[in-house]
């Protein structure tokens, strides 16, 4: 009874959490797309190439060929993300000495149990969101170990190394550089419609300085500070993410959403770490919000309430084991996510230089 009484209060303080904070976090806005299965795998089957036109023939000629290449079914097996908290002597005591599984905690014991599950949703929330942002800054999906070490478990969507943009602000200015950037999306079949950059902070300050963007923010309605009731739903209430404006300069084919993304805490990848902005302060990122982005997570294996093994899959699965030498009661929260873009090549980076 005590196993269960800690996994139910688990859960619940878990679904609590996941109700208050994971719809406002970046990845659960960005790769909206969920692929839930108790499968290992998921099978991704790409369609990348270069568009183009169909041809006339000649009087009396043949057709023209055109070869049919079909998309590359490639399977994506997601790695497992797992942190672990002892529970203390103490709380297993007291749920020892009588405490009613149906019943429910003690005022300490549930304030434990929901401070430990507090953590790992915030560290979960952290982690996962840094991630949905390199896929759009490198095309990588990254696995780190403890200390950033590399465990071969990080996934390469092999962007096209021409997706990656410079910007020298000594000789070209924020308009240029957003074009060329949307040239970019366009000439691989992006959708432009709902364009987004999120910028980084040396981005941010030339954008903010910009005479041109200002100029153009008051002399023309397509170029705004963005009132709350214009952002599209998957940019708003987004925590971290604000909204700079939305531009369009002499040049750009469609106009863009300007963002920034600091949310309160920075990224630290373990304990001891040094602090790190989500994307970098040179680095600006841009895509199109129509594109297909899947949010995919798979099963993991747990321990259930009888103590039995079992299979679950979610953003985030709870569960409580024994280390019977030394004897150790913990709390676990496993993750098998993966963040995936339908087309990496509908994400641009470019980095920026002498700001």
């Amino acid at each position: 009874m005590p196993i269960e009484t800690i996994t139910r209060a688990a859960k619940r303080y878990y679904e609590e959490l996941y109700l208050q904070q994971v719809e406002r976090q970046l990845f659960y806005n960005l790769f909206n797309i969920p692929d839930e299965s108790s499968d290992a795998g998921f099978l991704l089957d790409t369609l990348i190439g270069s568009p183009y036109a169909v041809t006339y023939k000649a009087k009396g000629g043949q057709s023209h060929v055109r070869p049919y290449t079909p998309g590359s079914g490639r399977l994506i097996e997601p790695p497992i993300a797992a942190e672990k908290t002892p529970l203390t002597e103490e709380l297993l005591d007291k749920l020892v000495a009588g405490v009613d599984a149906v019943g429910g905690f003690g005022r300490n014991e549930a304030k434990l149990v929901g401070d430990i599950v507090r953590q790992h949703v915030s560290a979960f929330n952290m982690l996962k969101n840094y991630q949905a942002m390199q896929v759009f800054v490198t095309g990588i999906f990254e696995a780190k170990g403890k200390n950033g070490g590399d465990l071969d478990l990080d996934i390469d969507y092999s962007r096209a190394a021409g997706n990656a943009l410079t910007a020298d602000f000594s000789s070209v200015d924020i308009t240029a550089a957003f074009t060329a950037a949307i040239n970019k999306l366009r000439d691989n079949g992006t959708p432009l419609d709902n364009l987004v950059a999120i910028l980084g902070t040396n981005w941010q300050a030339n954008y903010g300085a910009d005479s041109d963007v200002t100029t153009a923010q008051q002399n023309n309605n397509a170029n705004i500070i963005a009132a709350s009731d214009m952002v599209p739903p998957e940019l708003a209430n987004i925590e971290g993410l604000y909204i700079l404006g939305r531009y369009r300069g002499p040049g750009m084919i469609a106009p863009l959403w300007v963002c920034g993304y600091a949310p309160p805490v920075a990224y630290v990848s373990d304990l001891g770490e040094t602090a790190a902005p989500y994307i970098g302060v040179n680095d600006a990122v841009f895509f199109s919000l129509t594109d297909q982005r899947f949010k995919v997570n798979r099963g993991v294996n747990i321990i259930d309430g009888n103590g039995a093994r079992a299979r679950e899959v979610g953003d985030l699965v709870v569960d409580r084991f024994t280390d019977n030498d030394p004897v150790t009661e913990y709390l676990r929260s496993q993750s098998r996510h993966v963040f995936v873009p339908g087309n990496i090549n509908h994400t641009v980076k470019t980095t920026g230089s002498n700001f």
